[in-house]
């Protein structure tokens, strides 16, 4: 959907056994453009087929490392959105 990733936190697992969540900083494909995203895989879901609602539940502990994680994604995204960063 996007373009390349150039940078990607560690991912955090959530309550579930296999749920998982980690931030990215994708170029878009006009070469000129940054997105911050999220890369998830939920506890669970809810709703009517075809559009679930997702949930992924974080400690407090957990949660500050988010928050640290996309003040860090935004800092990536401001440096190559200001001509700062080396692309191919």
């Amino acid at each position: 959907m996007f373009g390349d990733v150039l940078f990607q936190t560690n991912p955090v697992a959530g309550q579930g056994s296999h749920s998982v969540f980690q931030w990215q900083v994708r170029r878009g494909l006009d070469q000129e453009s940054y997105y911050i995203g999220i890369k998830m895989k939920a506890d669970a879901f809810i709703g009517p087929e075809g559009q679930p609602m997702n949930y992924i539940n974080f400690d407090l502990a957990t949660a500050r490392q988010i928050r640290a994680d996309i003040d860090e994604c935004i800092a990536v995204a401001q440096h190559f959105a200001t001509g700062n960063g080396v692309s191919g």
